[in-house]
């Protein structure tokens, strides 16, 4: 045999050998491809395991139509799934292909499915399972499936990925691009970037796209994102631009649509080599959000939600049944007793108080004649120490012949209101109460930067302020106070069951716009220092220990046009009669002062009056 047939045998034998690989190859990917269910372990030649640690799972388009993928729902990140388009030329074919490209795989088993938009029964799905004691890095799926009568049409493609624990669904929109768009031999002004936009977190978008190839050159992508309601014009929302990065990887814009209508993504390549700049655009399908009523819907049924819970809250806190030994909150009412429809207008007060609103009031009008000493100072004594609140109420100014039933115990409450000031002790609460027919004035300047209450504006407030227990309103309070029941006596029911007391308000308003028509002075007989009253004018001296108030003397000086102050205390008296006196105006009158530390009184002697 010569070396010329020995070269030949070697030939043939080497040609051979390559055959029966490529029959192998093509064997492989043909079953890889077919509509059975096939290992997918030619892709992972460099393990040594079974056939069916990694199979492919085909099924029916007519199965695969009932398929249901809960996109939206609780999620785990499983793994990366890359959708790419490719060119696919064969025996004078031209088509475009889908690739799904499964990277980090952590799952194991994975179903995916292909629809095309529009149409019930164009479905394509397969489902990969892998057994978990492999660590399998990537797998892909590029068969053949699609037609030429699929490019340029709209696609969703979504998938569901599992574990034993855990499972991700994901759902993608795109449309499959024109082969003439992304063949090798296109022009860059004519190639378009395979776009895909993941609406799996709907509103949130993600628009994915695949890099243009490298000897392109291409550095910058603008992305835009736009918008119509209804039958409006598209409007531009966002618009981009993305520096270009590795070939390999896919790049990503995230857009979130805060408002309903229809969405779609634009992504082109900005170029010199393209008109203006500009080349092929690739266009996303119409994405619909639908956003404003599930919002709403949800809104509205977490304020009702919330509003049951707050009216349960206060219909529990409000409607307990009344214990019969209940302790109801004790307020002591101080005032003057300047006219006699106001004296009627507080005894009608605390009457709606006890009987209507479950308050303990007490007033010297009411409660001194039942008390067991039925001493006034005793009394007053007595209420400040069981009271909770102190009410101290504005009076108008008093007419001269306007005593009360009991005289000064409203001068005696004062004094025991300024005593509790000056003690550290949290109780009583104190506030005041202006009422309708009297201004800011006529409230006790001992009661002035008390909390003041309008009446009948306020007396809602009041009263959860009495039963709160002096609590400062809360944010609550003030809710309840909108939303929640009545409150029992307050403003709502005066109209019903405090009639008398409207009716006397409006006495005293009628009362205090009449004019003080008194010509004399009346001193009742039967006062408790009747002899010494009916002889002397009190009058109130101010101790050293009650202020710092500076004394005044008159100056060394034959005219009383001025008053001098002085630093020291006042300790002396200036008593005088009416027979002293110069009524017409001749002469000058003289005063001496009289140093007398022991008198308690000094006034005018009314016996010496020529009446």
């Amino acid at each position: 045999m010569t070396a010329g047939v020995k070269m030949y045998f070697r030939v043939l034998g080497v040609l051979s050998i390559f055959a029966i690989v490529a029959l192998e190859s093509a064997a492989a990917a043909f079953s890889y491809c077919s509509n059975d269910s096939v290992s997918c372990m030619t892709q992972l030649l460099h393990l040594n395991a079974s056939n069916s640690a990694c199979m492919v799972v085909s099924y029916l388009q007519s199965d695969c139509a009932k398929w249901s993928f809960n996109v939206g729902g609780l999620s785990h990140n499983l793994g990366a799934v890359v959708l790419k388009a490719y060119p696919y030329e064969e025996s004078g074919y031209r088509l475009s292909v889908f690739n799904v490209s499964l990277t980090d795989i952590r799952w194991t088993s994975l179903r995916f499915r292909f629809k095309q938009n529009g149409y019930d029964n164009k479905h394509f799905c397969r489902e990969f399972n892998v057994s978990s004691e492999y660590s399998i890095p990537e797998l892909f799926y590029d068969c053949l499936w699609t037609k030429s009568n699929y490019e340029e049409t709209y696609f969703t493609f979504e998938y569901e990925a599992q574990t034993l624990q855990h499972t991700e669904v994901r759902k993608y929109v795109t449309e499959l691009p024109s082969y003439k768009h992304i063949a090798p031999r296109t022009e860059l002004k004519n190639w378009s970037p395979f776009l895909y936009v993941d609406v799996s977190e709907s509103p949130v978008f993600i628009a994915k796209w695949q890099q243009a190839p490298s000897h392109f050159g291409v550095q910058n992508y603008r992305v835009q994102v736009f918008s119509k309601v209804e039958s409006s014009e598209m409007n531009l929302q966002a618009s981009e631009v993305i520096p270009g990065a590795n070939e390999n990887h896919e790049l990503s814009y995230k857009f979130d649509a805060f408002h309903s209508g229809d969405y779609h993504f634009e992504v082109c390549i900005l170029s010199n080599n393209c008109t203006d700049g500009l080349c092929k655009i690739a266009k996303s399908p119409y994405i619909t959000v639908r956003t404003f009523i599930p919002k709403t819907l949800i809104f509205c049924c977490l304020i009702l939600l919330s509003l049951f819970l707050f009216i349960l809250c206060v219909w529990r806190r409000q409607h307990h049944p009344v214990v019969a030994d209940a302790k109801l909150p004790v307020v002591l009412i101080i005032y003057t007793p300047s006219h006699a429809a106001h004296v009627k207008c507080m005894v009608t007060l605390t009457e709606y108080l006890r009987n209507v609103c479950f308050v303990e009031a007490l007033l010297d009008q009411l409660d001194i004649q039942v008390s067991e000493t039925k001493d006034p100072f005793m009394w007053c004594n007595e209420a400040f120490s069981r009271a909770d609140f102190v009410m101290v109420v504005s009076s108008p100014p008093k007419c001269c012949n306007q005593e009360g039933i009991f005289r000064n115990v409203d001068v005696i409450a004062l004094h025991f209101l300024k005593e509790k000031f000056s003690e550290r002790n949290s109780r009583p609460d104190f506030f005041s109460v202006l009422m309708p027919y009297c201004t800011e004035r006529d409230i006790p300047d001992e009661a002035k930067n008390l909390r003041m209450f309008k009446l009948t504006k306020d007396f809602d407030k009041m009263l959860r302020y009495i039963h709160n227990g002096g609590r400062f309103p809360t944010v609550m309070d003030y809710a309840r106070t909108l939303l929640g029941p009545k409150l029992r006596g307050g403003k709502s029911d005066l109209n019903s069951r405090g009639c008398v007391l409207l009716a006397a308000m409006k006495e005293a308003e009628y009362d205090c716009v009449r004019v003080c028509n008194c010509k004399k002075l009346e001193v009742k007989e039967n006062d408790v220092n009747g002899i010494q009253n009916t002889r002397y004018l009190p009058k109130l001296l101010t101790s050293s220990e009650e202020g710092n108030e500076l004394g005044r003397n008159m100056c060394g000086s034959d005219s009383t046009d001025y008053l001098c102050e002085s630093s020291e205390p006042l300790d002396v008296e200036l008593p005088f009669l009416l027979d002293d006196l110069d009524l017409t105006g001749t002469a000058q009158m003289k005063v001496e002062p009289v140093k007398n530390s022991e008198a308690l009184l000094s006034g005018v002697d009314l016996n010496s009056m020529k009446l």
